[in-house]
C-alpha cells in the first residue's frame, strides 16, 4: 500500500507558506523601520538622509517585487495588497521627511524644547536627551498638523 495523499493539507501548508511570506515582507520592513527608530534624536538629526536612503531602498525592493510577482502572477492579490500598504507608509514619511528640519532644533533653548515637546504632544518626562527618532516618527500627525507653528519654534 502506497503512502497516502492528502492533496487538502497540501493546500493548507502550501497557503500558509505563502502567508507567511507575505507577512515576511512586512515584518522586514517594521523591524528595519525599528531599527532607526531606536536611534537618539540628538545624533540621528544629522543622518536623516539614512531614513530617506531606508525609504528608497524599501521602494526598489517593493518594485523587484512586484516584478518578480507580474511573472508568477497566480494568487499575488494578498502579497499586492501588503506592498500597497507598505506603499502608503512608505509615502507617508516621504511626506513628513522635509518637515525635519524644523524639530532638528540644534539652536533651541530648553524653553524652545519645551514648547516643541507641547506642540508635538509628546509624553510628559521625555527630556531632549531621551528623545528617540521613534518618538519623532510617532509624531508625524502632529508635526504634519503643525507644520506652520513649528517653522517659527
Amino acid at each position: 500500500m502506497g503512502e497516502p495523499v492528502f492533496q487538502e493539507l497540501d493546500d493548507v501548508n502550501t497557503e500558509i507558506t505563502r502567508i507567511k511570506n507575505i507577512w515576511g515582507i512586512y515584518e522586514e520592513f517594521q523591524d528595519e523601520l525599528t531599527e532607526l527608530a531606536k536611534e537618539d534624536w540628538v545624533t540621528f538629526r544629522s543622518k536623516t538622509y539614512r531614513f530617506d536612503e531606508f525609504l528608497s531602498n524599501w521602494l526598489e525592493k517593493l518594485r523587484q517585487l512586484a516584478n518578480n510577482e507580474s511573472i508568477k502572477s497566480s494568487k499575488k492579490q494578498s502579497s499586492s495588497n501588503m506592498n500597497v500598504r507598505i506603499q502608503q507608509d512608505i509615502d507617508n514619511y516621504r511626506l513628513l521627511t522635509p518637515m525635519f528640519k524644523w524639530v532638528r532644533g540644534e539652536a533651541l533653548s530648553p524653553d524652545h524644547w519645551l514648547e516643541l515637546f507641547r506642540i508635538l504632544k509628546l509624553p510628559r518626562g521625555i527630556t531632549l536627551e531621551k528623545l528617540t527618532f521613534g518618538d519623532i516618527l510617532k509624531a508625524k500627525d502632529e508635526i504634519m498638523n503643525n507644520s506652520d507653528q513649528l517653522k517659527v519654534c
